[in-house]
């Protein structure tokens, strides 16, 4: 008898485990990624690879980083699906500092289609694989206004990572209105903060990358999103559904960006969370407003 109940106690349990599990909700609809790094030399990968890898994250459209002396060799290879994103700052291993030359070719970049706008820029970095001592600029320097003013006058896009956020890096928010900045990686920042920051700041955006630290080295901080998103979290991208974007972060080498199935998934395990009309704004309309209207 008691070998019976046993047996009825774990159809029972199993049961329920099956419902629990059915029960998670996954956003299906599009999705675009808003933040990959296409790096300069991935031996034996070529750019077909990583259109198939798109396909099989059934990803609907992506920005990829690119140094700019690829651009012209990597855009034909590329469908329309694919936009590019260039950053004319350079020595990041031992400094990081403007390209008068390659500042130039922005403007012309811009207004040709060949980059839908400026990135990754580092404001504030803590560190990295490709610069452990970290990077630190004030935007404020004179230094910064022929690279700011050139952005603000094509009202451009700007992927900024900045850890910090200071006060100064709040000023050129206000000083050049005609750029729309993106906080890469915005689970950095608590949502308080981001919500003062984006109510203050209305061409402020934000782009989820690196919200999951499992499948990123620990060279990060700790993720202050998860797939199950706090109360506070989903509050916040309720409100601000128009200003948030989906992002991967793959880059750097072949077997980081081949996560890239696993990150998508879980960002429609996030999406799943909010309500329809929220996860579609970030899943793929911001994108599409933000790079693809004239």
């Amino acid at each position: 008898m008691k070998h019976v109940f046993a047996v009825i106690l774990f159809v029972c349990l199993s049961g329920c485990a099956c419902i629990a599990k059915s029960a998670e909700n996954i956003y299906t609809g599009l999705i675009s990624d808003a933040h990959a790094h296409l790096a300069s030399r991935i031996e034996g990968v070529a750019p077909s690879d990583i259109i198939e890898l798109y396909r099989r994250a059934d990803v609907f459209r992506a920005a990829l980083f690119v140094n700019v002396k690829k651009l012209r060799e990597l855009r034909p290879l590329f469908p329309e699906k694919f936009i590019f994103f260039t950053d004319p700052y350079k020595g990041k291993r031992s400094n990081y500092r403007l390209a008068r030359e390659r500042l130039r070719k922005i403007p012309e970049m811009l207004d040709s289609g060949m980059i839908s706008g400026v990135g990754e820029f580092y404001a504030s970095l803590s560190s990295a694989p490709f610069n452990r001592m970290g990077i630190e600029i004030d935007l404020t320097e004179p230094a910064q206004e022929k690279f700011l003013s050139t952005l603000n006058e094509k009202t451009a896009v700007l992927h900024i990572h900045d850890e910090k956020i200071s006060e100064s890096t709040q000023k050129i928010f206000g000083k050049y209105p005609g750029i729309k900045f993106i906080l890469s990686h915005c689970g950095y920042q608590q949502p308080a903060r981001l919500r003062g920051l984006l109510r203050k700041h209305s061409n402020l955006f934000a782009d989820l990358s690196l919200i999951s630290n499992k499948h990123f080295g620990p060279f990060k901080f700790s993720p202050l999103i998860s797939i199950r998103p706090s109360t506070d979290w989903k509050q916040l991208l309720i409100e601000f559904s128009t200003r948030f974007l989906v992002g991967s972060d793959i880059g750097a080498n072949w077997n980081r960006m081949q996560l890239l199935p696993e990150i998508i998934y879980d960002f429609r395990r996030l999406l799943g969370n909010l309500p329809i009309q929220t996860a579609e704004q970030i899943a793929y309309k911001n994108f599409d407003r933000l790079f693809l209207t004239e």
